[in-house]
């Protein structure tokens, strides 16, 4: 697969959306210090980037689908502009929190019109290799941010996030302005509500490939989510300095982008059910070994491997989402916003809950994972086997 080097220009702009998101992290406890914020303002501060990404996702679809992934990824990328200038020098707590907000909103823009430029400029026969592009640079972009927030306290907030708004605008500035070869594949569709708008999209829940779509997006985000909460406190516990943390998460990222593009050209070529089995069963047997008393090292590969299985059965979900929309005549953007919004709600919900079992039983996030991934790995199984059934009679 041969990829065109603009869109390696949308993969990294992708990624540092996600990271931007992220990198804020580590920087949390110096920031409440500096604006005196409690605990409540701080789970605010945390939360306003996925509400707004849950409030604008399917908006955010819809947009791209009127107005083309050209012009939204450069609205995408101002915001991001934006927001860093915001989250690097504000002075009082409200612009710290606006900007938080106004980073939410580039990145609810990113996600489905960042997919839509590498999906529909792709051929058909490689479009999951192309999927897996974007998911993976997303997610390796959520596990980077942190290590880059980590360099940002040991060096300057003001240069970092300098840096940042300095590359989106250039980001910005050549997607705005490069030729394009298949230029008709990002043009406006111009989709009616009957076609591809936000009541089509609500519609569409009740179909079977879309609701299976979503849980896998949901199991997704709380898998992440949980991760990325439980993950540093048991290498921090288990004796992991900060080279040793910034390093596996780096290996993750990389296992990640690889293991995000093997699945994707693997559903290319065989479908998605065998890819949610292994991806969704894998990850739950590994998440069992949360509860183990590991050592550093081992606990380091732990966190590796558990990044390399989630993207195996999160492409497949998004890809249900993207083949069922496309069966209802809804939009692919808006399909690819329907996912950022089922997998946003997937990891607020994975990182409060882990935050709070952490407290009660170290041990209970890792079940907590496990159990709802082996329960989504038995329900793809049983349909399937149904499926296969029903073949074989109507046979």
């Amino acid at each position: 697969m041969r990829i065109p080097r603009l869109a390696w220009v949308i993969v990294i702009t992708v990624l540092l959306s996600n990271t931007q998101m992220t990198m804020v992290t580590p920087m949390i406890p110096m920031f409440a210090e500096r604006f005196a914020l409690d605990q409540g303002d701080v789970g605010l501060f945390v939360a306003l980037n996925p509400l707004a990404t849950i409030l604008l996702s399917l908006p955010a679809g819809v947009a791209v689908s009127r107005f083309g992934a050209r012009r939204m990824i450069v609205i995408s990328g101002s915001l991001a502009v934006v927001a860093a200038i915001g989250l690097g020098y504000s002075e009082s707590g409200l612009w710290f929190f606006i900007a938080r907000f106004v980073q939410g909103i580039g990145g609810a823009i990113m996600w489905p019109a960042g997919l839509a430029w590498l999906t529909q400029t792709a051929p058909p026969s490689e479009r999951g290799k192309s999927l897996g592009l974007g998911t993976s640079a997303s997610s390796a972009g959520g596990v980077v941010g942190p290590v880059l927030g980590a360099i940002a306290l040991t060096m300057s907030l003001h240069l970092m996030f300098g840096i940042l708004a300095g590359v989106f605008s250039a980001l910005a500035l050549v997607i705005g302005l490069a030729r394009v070869e298949n230029e008709a594949a990002i043009r406006p569709t111009h989709a009616k509500s009957e076609g591809g708008g936000l009541l089509l999209a609500l519609r569409s829940f009740g179909h079977p490939d879309m609701s299976i779509g979503n849980i896998l997006m949901i199991v997704g985000g709380v898998a992440i989510g949980a991760l990325l909460t439980t993950m540093p406190i048991l290498l921090a516990k288990s004796g992991a300095g900060p080279a040793v943390l910034g390093g596996t998460f780096l290996f993750a990222a990389a296992g990640n982008t690889v293991f995000a593009r093997i699945a994707g050209g693997i559903s290319d070529k065989v479908g998605v059910a065998a890819l949610i089995i292994v991806g969704t069963g894998a990850a739950a047997i590994l998440s069992l070994a949360l509860v183990l008393p590991l050592s550093m090292w081992p606990m380091a590969a732990l966190v590796v491997l558990l990044m390399c299985a989630v993207p195996v059965f999160l492409i497949p979900g998004v890809a249900l989402l993207t083949d069922a929309g496309r069966e209802r005549r809804l939009d692919a953007s808006i399909s690819y916003g329907l996912s950022n919004m089922t997998y946003s709600l997937g990891m607020a919900i994975g990182a409060l809950t882990a935050g709070w079992a952490g407290q009660v039983d170290a041990a209970l996030p890792g079940y907590v994972a496990a159990g709802l991934l082996f329960l989504m790995t038995a329900t793809v199984w049983i349909r399937r086997r149904m499926k296969t059934r029903g073949a074989r009679r109507e046979e």
